[in-house]
């Protein structure tokens, strides 16, 4: 019999690390088969280091807090290890009710969790149009010194 080739909408979306994995559902499916997760990442920061978990909560946005943050450039710009390879050294951590963010230098930088506060920014992410919320001047000069750029704003919580 051959395979029916499925559009996305019908197959569940997992994320392992930073690749996107469709794994075919159907009523043809053997349920016997297993997936096996080999390992699972959440990055809270686009483009920052992730957070290898063996247990992690989902929202109704997919796993709670990948993602959510961003760094974003003087234009509205989201900042991506592209661009930016220097992002790929700034750690990521949950300690309390905050995000930290660690530096190459050590320096750290936490950003709430919960009740951010912040003027609204408009973001773009390839060719859309996000919502963010602006972590203030010294989220903005921390990430500046961090990435050795100048023109960078602070980074942005999607909402």
């Amino acid at each position: 019999m051959p395979m029916r080739r499925l559009h996305p909408r019908d197959a569940m979306t997992v994320r392992v690390g930073s690749w996107m994995h469709w794994f075919r559902t159907s009523a043809e499916a053997d349920m016997s088969e297993r997936t096996v997760l080999s390992g699972l990442t959440v990055y809270p920061v686009k483009g920052c280091r992730g957070i290898a978990v063996e247990r992690w909560p989902i929202d109704r946005m997919g796993l709670a807090f990948d993602r959510r943050w961003m760094v974003v450039d003087h234009r509205g710009v989201f900042c991506s290890q592209r661009t930016m390879p220097r992002m790929a050294l700034i750690d990521t951590a949950f300690v309390g009710d905050a995000l930290e963010l660690r530096a190459s230098d050590g320096s750290t930088l936490p950003l709430p969790i919960v009740g951010r506060s912040g003027s609204d920014v408009s973001v773009a992410v390839h060719k859309d149009w996000l919502r963010g919320i602006d972590q203030g001047e010294e989220a903005a000069t921390c990430m500046s010194a961090a990435l050795g750029a100048s023109t960078l704003t602070p980074p942005s919580g999607r909402v």
